[in-house]
């Protein structure tokens, strides 16, 4: 297999697109950023809800990885929330509502990309015949309080370390007061430190995961074919001492 950073970008650009556009045709939806406001622009919307103001540009999820994603989680969907933290046109919403979840939530708080996902929802529900429950929250990912039903949650890096930390606090209180099933896939995981010191998840590798995710996992919750990941410096000892 070539090396990710072997292909050079136009290409995996290209590629990327040439996968959306399929996936445009399947569902009969829009996920492109076609129209869409720039970075510069977020900034200034609804700037006043928003506690902090470090929000990232709409940038569509390649699709065939986190089809990948969904095919390698040891999970049965049906008994999952999908809830994906700073949404915009919600395409990751529509694949999992294809692929079973019990419920499938997006966070989104520019107003004009919330349209869009609901609107993308309603068009691949028809198309498709989905009969999963979906629901667009118009809302600051810092405020977001979790449903407490087993979870996936996704983030395709969507927010800066501020809103990170409060999103992690919320996550964190929502599993002490109802312990549970509860997973993390973080695409392009900026922050995946600050979600690796918490005391409520564990960094978890599982096989056939694409390694662009970064997977986390309630601690202390069980699930067959995850295996913890082993910190750098306790893999550095035992190859110490095994040599």
């Amino acid at each position: 297999m070539i090396g990710r950073r072997l292909v050079p970008h136009r290409l995996r650009r290209a590629l990327v697109l040439r996968g959306q556009s399929r996936f445009e045709r399947i569902y009969g939806v829009d996920i492109g950023d076609r129209g869409v406001n720039r970075e510069g622009d977020r900034l200034s919307i609804a700037q006043t809800n928003l506690l902090y103001h470090d929000n990232k540009c709409y940038q569509p999820m390649p699709f065939n990885e986190l089809a990948r994603l969904f095919k390698a989680l040891p999970i049965d969907p049906q008994e999952y929330a999908f809830i994906d933290l700073g949404c915009g046109k919600g395409g990751t919403l529509v694949l999992a509502a294809d692929r079973g979840f019990r419920e499938v939530i997006g966070v989104e708080f520019d107003p004009q990309l919330a349209t869009w996902a609901t609107r993308n929802l309603q068009r691949a529900g028809e198309r498709r015949s989905l009969s999963c429950s979906g629901d667009i929250v118009n809302s600051d990912a810092a405020e977001y309080q979790f449903p407490n039903m087993p979870s996936l949650i996704l983030m395709f890096n969507p927010f800066g370390e501020d809103t990170m930390r409060a999103v992690l606090r919320n996550i964190e209180e929502s599993l002490r007061v109802h312990p549970r099933e509860f997973y993390i896939a973080y695409f392009h995981a900026v922050e995946r430190n600050m979600l690796g010191s918490s005391p409520e998840l564990v960094s978890v590798s599982i096989r056939h995961v694409p390694l662009r995710f970064d997977m986390f996992k309630r601690r202390d919750s069980t699930c067959l074919n995850v295996e913890i990941l082993v910190s750098r410096e306790t893999s550095k000892t035992n190859k110490k001492l095994s040599t």
